[in-house]
């Protein structure tokens, strides 16, 4: 009985101690040209809120799909100075070959993924209805 109380006070231990991360939106989708008139870029910021400070982002993969078509992984690369916020816009760019998109005034935006917070591996996933890309028309 001792080992099954002793069990489950490090389990919450553990899952208090860990960041707990909160996806709040994406802020600024933009579309861009490239160096090459067939490949264009999809900027966007990807809004985060975590429940401890100071936090240290390290390599990540997300996968991004626009009204379906899967546009590639924004990676990041390597690890973060240390964030002292509580949110952070996290900048997420993808470039795919221009004629495999197709965009509307409003799309489907998903991302799904893992980002490193201060060393553990985290899953994320978000849907947005309503995705706004500006610039799209002047593609």
């Amino acid at each position: 009985m001792r080992i099954i109380f002793i069990g489950i006070v490090w389990c919450l231990l553990l899952s208090s101690c860990t960041t707990k991360v909160v996806v709040e939106g994406i802020d600024k989708g933009e579309l861009r040209r490239t160096d090459q008139d067939s490949i264009a870029q999809l900027s966007l910021n990807f809004k985060l809120s975590f429940s401890n400070s100071p936090i240290e982002i390290g390599y990540s993969e997300l996968d991004i799909s626009v009204n379906h078509i899967d546009l590639g992984k924004s990676v990041i690369g390597g690890d973060t100075e240390a964030i002292n916020a509580s949110e952070y816009a996290l900048p997420l760019r993808v470039t795919f070959p221009i004629d495999q998109l197709n965009l509307s005034d409003s799309n489907l935006l998903e991302i799904n993924g893992f980002i490193q917070i201060n060393g553990k591996s985290v899953q994320l996933q978000y849907t947005d209805t309503d995705f706004v890309i500006k610039n799209y028309y002047n593609m």
